[in-house]
């Protein structure tokens, strides 16, 4: 597209960053639950007291933080607009993040 080299692509950027750093205690917290349960939790909620202090709310709402597990494995993804709309996905099993947009 014409106007790429203004913007910054899906996963790059100040947005994506900001996504990352508050996924980043999430993933840390669902691995310490999976170490002692063999298993992911059925939903993030059932991470707060023991693994993670308290659920930053507001926060994953406004990033629109999404998990979805299978129990073996899970996803966690975010999104945000600028340009257009972009959703970074973490897949468990691979262990690594992917993103995509559209303007």
């Amino acid at each position: 597209m014409f106007f790429d080299w203004m913007f910054d692509p899906p996963g790059k950027g100040k947005m994506a960053e900001r996504g990352y750093a508050l996924c980043a205690p999430l993933i840390e917290a669902l691995e310490k639950y999976r170490a002692d349960n063999q298993r992911y939790v059925g939903s993030l909620n059932g991470l707060a007291p023991k693994y993670l202090a308290r659920l930053p709310d507001e926060q994953l709402n406004a990033m629109r933080v999404t998990y979805f597990s299978r129990g073996l494995d899970y996803e966690l993804s975010f999104s945000y607009g600028g340009p257009g709309m972009n959703t970074c996905i973490y897949k468990s099993e691979a262990g690594t993040w992917s993103c995509m947009g559209y303007y």
